[in-house]
């Protein structure tokens, strides 16, 4: 897993793509500010599924909305995302553990129900909000699968960061 790499690389010029802006504002308001990316490589070797989990707990402050791309087509089997409709609307407690796929924190006993699978034709992308309950099915197919994630937030909102990470770039309107 790899973040942070819009600093160093013009790869990540598409996080100002305007099929991700128009949406972006739709939801953030007209000020919305790219702030990191991560590529998930899934081993065909490893199932690789992550537990559930929201992102806030990693970013804390202002809440983030996250952009979640496959560049390969993405099924219940090689580990297409699942999340839970209207989690979004409040922080669950999250238990810390030890884990070989970067995963710090997860929601423990939570069963899934009610949850959706999403898969996607390779170009494919799902937002989200920090929010939302998600995780990964296994990927069971015996092939690689990757994963782009980018994650914005409101260029004007204010509060306390957790992170302090200054954003990649300004995509839509104007910093404070």
């Amino acid at each position: 897993m790899g973040c942070q790499l819009a600093r160093r690389s013009p790869l990540f010029a598409a996080a100002a793509d305007p099929r991700a802006v128009g949406p972006l504002t739709a939801i953030l308001g007209p000020d919305a500010e790219f702030l990191s990316e991560k590529v998930v490589f899934r081993d065909a070797h490893e199932d690789g599924a992550s537990p559930w989990h929201q992102d806030y707990p990693y970013w804390r402050g202002r809440h983030k909305v996250s952009l979640w791309i496959a560049p390969d087509d993405v099924t219940p089997e090689n580990g297409c995302l699942r999340l839970i409709p209207g989690s979004h609307h409040a922080e669950v407690a999250h238990a810390r553990v030890r884990s070989a796929h970067g995963f710090g924190t997860r929601v423990e006993g939570l069963d899934g129900e009610g949850a959706i699978s999403a898969p996607l034709e390779a170009g494919g992308a799902i937002f989200f909000h920090d929010l939302t309950l998600h995780a990964s099915h296994p990927n069971r197919t015996g092939g690689d699968r990757w994963a782009v994630i980018t994650t914005y937030r409101d260029a004007r909102a204010t509060g306390p960061e957790q992170m302090e990470w200054p954003a990649a770039r300004v995509v839509a309107g104007s910093r404070r």
